[in-house]
């Protein structure tokens, strides 16, 4: 991973950070609503982010820890922050940029685990940045959540740059947190040359995996670049709106089944699918 700043960052980082922000946004407004008018709900808005990242990049552009942070004090929401990072480097630039920039305050490091206040008291908001692997963590937050998850709105983030995102885990938490909404951003490309492979097979295409992630809504992206990026979007808010305009359609129509066949198989076999289709 580069030391200079610009780790995870390429030419379509920006357009993937412009569209993270149309979701937030979105996601925030409705957030915002809901607490206002539920007095059952937890104030505290969850954000989990499970590849933090150093939170900038070196051309100034902010990543998605600083941008979560950035929709929450948009709609003064409270917020209860989560990020992991087990790159060390990345680690370090990730707090220091969360307190640079997000204008927050660290209170503790035990254990290397940065936890961060808003410097400004009437903020609530709390940023809990973890060194570790999230399959080790995870698992314990949601034990501690499980008493009050019903109370729980939010969004957990997975981006794991090429790799495949961690889908038992999102099940885990769709599971405990239904009233939290996964966002996937993910390159099929990789996933399709793994589940070809005689080496390292996976037994699943990607809409299958998506499947196994227990929420009734789902939201596609056409793909972009020869590595096929793409965001996924799931919820169970049947209302959950559709960013047609940035090319985002629901998988329940035409052009988004379309969309997931493409992220599916490779160029044969979907040709030949047509073919099928056709004839």
């Amino acid at each position: 991973m580069p030391r200079d700043g610009s780790a995870g960052y390429s030419e379509y980082t920006r357009q993937k950070q412009e569209h993270l922000w149309l979701i937030l946004n979105t996601i925030g407004g409705v957030l915002n609503g809901i607490i206002q008018r539920h007095q059952w709900v937890n104030p505290y808005i969850l954000w989990w982010d499970l590849n933090g990242g150093p939170g900038c990049y070196h051309n100034g552009s902010i990543g998605s820890p600083l941008l979560a942070l950035q929709m929450a004090r948009k709609y003064d929401l409270p917020f209860e922050a989560s990020a992991w990072e087990i790159d060390d480097e990345c680690h370090g630039r990730l707090v220091q940029n969360l307190v640079r920039i997000g204008r927050l305050r660290l209170v503790d490091t035990t254990n290397r685990q940065a936890v961060l206040h808003a410097e400004d008291t009437r903020d609530a908001i709390r940023y809990t940045v973890y060194p570790s692997d999230y399959n080790l963590t995870i698992p314990k937050c949601l034990k501690d959540l499980q008493s009050t998850a019903k109370s729980r709105y939010g969004m957990i983030y997975s981006d794991e740059n090429g790799r495949l995102p961690p889908f038992k885990l999102l099940r885990q938490c769709a599971e405990v947190l239904e009233h939290c909404d996964i966002i996937i951003h993910v390159a099929a490309t990789p996933i399709k040359r793994q589940f070809y492979s005689s080496m390292h097979p996976l037994s699943q295409r990607l809409s299958e995996m998506v499947k196994t992630i227990g929420k009734a809504i789902w939201i596609v992206r056409e793909p972009h670049e020869h590595f096929q990026w793409t965001f996924l979007i799931g919820t169970n808010w049947d209302s959950f709106p559709i960013f047609k305009r940035h090319g985002f359609h629901g998988l329940w129509t035409p052009i988004g089944r379309e969309i997931m066949r493409r992220l599916d198989y490779n160029l044969e076999e979907y040709i030949g699918q047509l073919d099928l289709f056709n004839d």
